[in-house]
């Protein structure tokens, strides 16, 4: 069953996805988008702590710090990510 989205109209932009309840949802039902966007927010908050332990912060702190962060974006329900997504997050 292959879904198509419904025809355009005169001067409404048509999205093919749609941030709601804090993730994002696709028009193809996959999770594409919504990794892309944790990763590039995991990669901001990596650069914060980059900077937290450039500047003294103890490692211990640090992991606190990195797993309310980062750790806490990681989505629970990774099953329904594709092996390439999966990766991705592996590779994160």
């Amino acid at each position: 069953m292959h879904f198509r989205m419904p025809a355009s109209i005169d001067y409404i932009e048509q999205l093919d996805c749609a941030k709601l309840l804090g993730g994002i949802l696709q028009g193809n039902l996959k999770m594409d988008s919504h990794i892309q966007y944790i990763l590039s927010q995991c990669a901001q908050q990596m650069y914060l702590l980059k900077l937290l332990k450039h500047q003294g912060m103890p490692i211990e702190k640090l992991s606190v710090v990195a797993h309310s962060l980062i750790v806490s974006r990681i989505p629970a329900w990774g099953g329904f990510l594709s092996a390439e997504l999966s990766g991705k997050l592996d590779a994160l």
